[in-house]
């Protein structure tokens, strides 16, 4: 995921995506650590950023 990221974002795209992080967590009750709660974030985050694997 960092890979992809890295090659396909922009600074301030992701600067973009950090701040609408904290209200995807916060909206959905999230708990980051929990890895079904990370792949639900990565999944909003790819669509966020239009990356497609």
């Amino acid at each position: 995921m960092g890979r992809l990221v890295h090659d396909n974002v922009c600074e301030d795209c992701w600067a973009a995506w950090y701040e609408q992080s904290v209200n995807v967590i916060n909206h959905y009750g999230l708990t980051p650590a929990l890895p079904e709660h990370r792949q639900q974030l990565f999944k909003i985050m790819k669509e966020f950023l239009n990356l497609n694997d």
